[in-house]
C-alpha cells in the first residue's frame, strides 16, 4: 500500500516542479492533489479513524514539500500563491490537534519542519502590499495560527511589528495586531506562561504598535491590547506603566474597536468575489479544453476562498460532487471537478455544442492514448527481462507466448476506443473546415 508520503512526493512529480518553466496547470492540481490529501488525513484522524502501520507523514513529506511549496509562495501567477497557501492550511490542520500540538498518527512534528521554513515567506508576501495575494495569504498565516503553536511564529510576527526593523510597510504593522491579538485569545496563558520568551516578544510587539505611526495600525493593536489584558490580567499594569500617560489613559477608558475594525474590512475586496459571478446551471469553459456545467458556487471545507464546482461533459473530473467527506453537489463518477473562477470562462451559444463535441473527444483520445502509452511500456518492460535472461526453452516459450499476444492486446484497446468514439452522436462532431479557395 502506498504510504502517504509517497502520495504527496508521486503528486509532486506529476506537477513536474523541477523544471524552470514547468505547466502552471500541472502544478496547480499538484498542489490540490496534496491538499486533498492532508485534507482526507485530518478528517479521518477528527473522527478517531487512525491510519495503519507507517502511513503518517514523515519528514520526507516536508524535504518534498519545502521546494515546491516556496517556489509557489514567490510566483508572479495568483492562483499558484492562493493554493500554495491552501495547502499550508491544510498542513497545520490535519497535523495538530486541537490544543495545537502534533496530532498522533498524522505527524511526529504537526508539519513544524514545513511550516518554520514558509512562515517567513508569508510574512513578507503580507509586507509587499499585493492586494491580489492579501486574503489568500492572510488566511494562510491565520490558518497555521489557529491550528499550530511554534515559538518562530511569534518571533516572525515580532519582528514585522516593528517598523525600524522588517515591518517598513504599514498594511504588515496592521496585520501584526491582528495576529498579536490571535496569538494572546488563541495560545492563550497556558503556553505562553511555559514559553516565557515568547510572550515577552508578544508583550512588546503589543507596545510598538501601540505607538505606530499608522493610525490603523494603532487602532488594531488596542484590540491587541485587550486580549493581551483578558488572557495576562497580571501582567498587564507592567505593560500600562511602560507607556506615556496620554495612551495609558486612553487604553484603559477606551471600548473595542469594532467600527476601525468593520470599516478596514470594507476595504478589502477580493478578486474571486466581485469578479466572477457564476451561477449553477450556467455552461462553462474550463482550464481551456474541458466543457461542463456549474452546479457549485462557493467557500468549501477543503481550502480556502472561492470555488466552482462543475459537472464535466466527458469522464475527465476527479469525483462524483463528494470531497474529503462532504457532498457539495451531484454528478455521475469521474464528472466532478472543483476549479477557481478564474479557471472558468461562459459559454455562448453559439459555440456551447461544437466546443463540448470536442471537449468529450479529447477526453477519449487523451485516454485511449494513456491506456496505449502504458501497455507499450508494459510490453517494452517484458522485453528488456526477456533481453536480460539466460536463453532456455522455459524462457523461449514464455516470451514467445507474450509476443504473440503482443497485438491482440493493442487491438483492444483500439476496439475500445473506436466504441467510446461511437458513442458520441454524429451529429455533435464538428465537420472540419471547408479547404481555402484561394
Amino acid at each position: 500500500m502506498m504510504s502517504l508520503t509517497e502520495a504527496v512526493v508521486g503528486a509532486l512529480k506529476r506537477g513536474n516542479f523541477e523544471a524552470k518553466d514547468g505547466d502552471w496547470e500541472a502544478r496547480n492540481d499538484a498542489l490540490l492533489e496534496c491538499t486533498r490529501l492532508f485534507s482526507e488525513t485530518g478528517e479521518r484522524l477528527g473522527k478517531g479513524t487512525t491510519l495503519p502501520g507507517e502511513d503518517y507523514f514523515d519528514a520526507g513529506t516536508w524535504r518534498a514539500l519545502r521546494l515546491p511549496v516556496q517556489a509557489c509562495l514567490k510566483d508572479l501567477r495568483s492562483h499558484l500563491v492562493r493554493e500554495a497557501c491552501g495547502l499550508i492550511v491544510a498542513v497545520a490542520s490535519a497535523c495538530n490537534g486541537e490544543d495545537g500540538q502534533p496530532r498522533c498518527g498524522a505527524s511526529r512534528d504537526g508539519g513544524r519542519m514545513l511550516l518554520r521554513e514558509v512562515v517567513p515567506t508569508l510574512f513578507e508576501l503580507v509586507s509587499s502590499g499585493n492586494k491580489t495575494n492579501a486574503k489568500f495569504v492572510d488566511d494562510a498565516i491565520r490558518g497555521v495560527l489557529r491550528h499550530c503553536r511554534f515559538k518562530q511564529l511569534v518571533g516572525v510576527a515580532a519582528e514585522y511589528s516593528s517598523a525600524q526593523h522588517k515591518g517598513k510597510s504599514a498594511h504588515v504593522r496592521e496585520a501584526c495586531a491582528r495576529y498579536a491579538a490571535e496569538l494572546a485569545t488563541v495560545w492563550g496563558s497556558a503556553w505562553f506562561k511555559r514559553h516565557d520568551d515568547s510572550l515577552e516578544l508578544l508583550e512588546k510587539s503589543v507596545k510598538l504598535l501601540l505607538r505606530d505611526p499608522s493610525a490603523e495600525a494603532r487602532a488594531a493593536a488596542r484590540d491587541a491590547y485587550r486580549a493581551y489584558a483578558a488572557e495576562f490580567p497580571e501582567r498587564k499594569d507592567a505593560l500600562l506603566a511602560d507607556l506615556d500617560d496620554r495612551l495609558r489613559a486612553r487604553l484603559v477608558a477606551a471600548k473595542p474597536d469594532h467600527d476601525a475594525g468593520v470599516a478596514t474590512a470594507k476595504k478589502r475586496t477580493f478578486p474571486d468575489q466581485c469578479q466572477h459571478q457564476f451561477r449553477a446551471g450556467d455552461r462553462v469553459r474550463v482550464q481551456r479544453a474541458k466543457t461542463a456545467t456549474v452546479r457549485f458556487v462557493g467557500e468549501t471545507s477543503f481550502s480556502t476562498g472561492l470555488w466552482v464546482g462543475v459537472e464535466l461533459d466527458a469522464s475527465d473530473g476527479k469525483h462524483d460532487g463528494l470531497v474529503a467527506g462532504r457532498r457539495y453537489f451531484d454528478a455521475p463518477p469521474h464528472r466532478g471537478l472543483f476549479v477557481r473562477p478564474a479557471q472558468c470562462s461562459l459559454l455562448g451559444d453559439d459555440d456551447t455544442a461544437e466546443v463540448a463535441t470536442a471537449s468529450k473527444l479529447a477526453c477519449e483520445h487523451k485516454r485511449f492514448l494513456g491506456d496505449l502509452l502504458d501497455l507499450l511500456q508494459r510490453q517494452l518492460a517484458d522485453l528488456a527481462k526477456f533481453e536480460g535472461l539466460d536463453l532456455s526453452r522455459t524462457t523461449a516459450a514464455d516470451f514467445s507466448a507474450t509476443a504473440r499476444r503482443a497485438p491482440h492486446d493493442i487491438r483492444r484497446i483500439l476496439d475500445t476506443h473506436v466504441s467510446r468514439l461511437r458513442a458520441v452522436p454524429e451529429h455533435e462532431i464538428p465537420a472540419p473546415a471547408p479547404p481555402s479557395s484561394g
